[in-house]
């Protein structure tokens, strides 16, 4: 609400006490005016002055309880707006810290994928020059002496066996790195999903709390104006029983 309405209901429920206490100042005017005043009279507006006292004192009554009751209200939903905007404001941090952990293992995956392609090449190229050493070796055997010393071929099938392990353990390497990473980015997605359902749900909530707070203030302000309408209907009625009274104390008066 805020504290330009603030302010006009406040001016219309000071105008309403205003009506009381003219109610009860014309009364008391009434009764010191008299200037001999019968035993009934007196008795007459006595009563009256009484019903108007506990009339305005209800009147202040139903109004401070009212008011009360409203402040209690906007200090509730403002106690979990302050609640729910925190709540919102640690999932967004959360948020962007999980995507930025998201994007640096994605990026982590994509240079170790770019690096293994890369080795690939490399042990496929370095492959086939060893295979093209051992078929010049094949075409060049009979002209070859034997010796004790190991022969160029096994030199060779030394060097592939060492290449196809360091493969095989660069492999294995590679693709438990891999599985890894796939678990670590399955897991921040699904984290994030879980974030973000979560501050989707904080803010339906908060919406339709907002709602009902705004239901609230309608239905005070119609009933305030139910019960200015009912205050003018009967003001207006108490006046018209005042001036039939005047008449008859007029007539009566004037035939006395």
């Amino acid at each position: 609400m805020s504290a330009i309405d603030e302010e006009s209901i406040i001016k219309q429920r000071v105008l309403i006490s205003e009506v009381n206490y003219k109610r009860l100042a014309k009364l008391s005017y009434e009764l010191i005016s008299l200037q001999t005043p019968s035993q009934d009279e007196i008795n007459k507006l006595r009563e009256n002055l009484i019903l108007e006292f506990q009339n305005y004192e209800l009147a202040l009554a139903r109004l401070q309880l009212q008011m009360q009751m409203n402040g209690k209200e906007i200090e509730h939903y403002n106690n979990e707006k302050v609640a729910s905007t925190e709540k919102i404001a640690r999932l967004d941090v959360k948020t962007l810290e999980l995507q930025t952990r998201l994007s640096k293992a994605q990026t982590a995956r994509a240079h170790r994928e770019e690096y293994s392609k890369f080795a690939d090449d490399l042990f496929k190229s370095r492959k086939f020059e060893i295979d093209a050493r051992k078929l010049n070796y094949d075409l060049n055997e009979g002209r070859q002496s034997t010796s004790n010393a190991p022969t160029p071929i096994e030199n060779d099938d030394k060097m592939e066996l060492d290449d196809t392990n360091n493969k095989v353990i660069r492999s294995v390497t590679l693709n438990i790195s891999r599985e890894k990473a796939k678990r670590i980015n399955s897991g921040l997605i699904d984290e994030i999903a879980e974030l973000e359902a979560r501050k989707e749900m904080y803010e339906r909530t908060w919406n339709q709390r907002k709602d009902n707070f705004q239901e609230i203030l309608e239905g005070l302000q119609r009933f305030r104006s139910q019960v200015l309408e009912e205050k003018m209907e009967q003001e207006r009625q108490e006046e018209m029983n005042e001036e039939d009274n005047e008449a008859n104390d007029e007539k009566m008066d004037t035939t006395s």
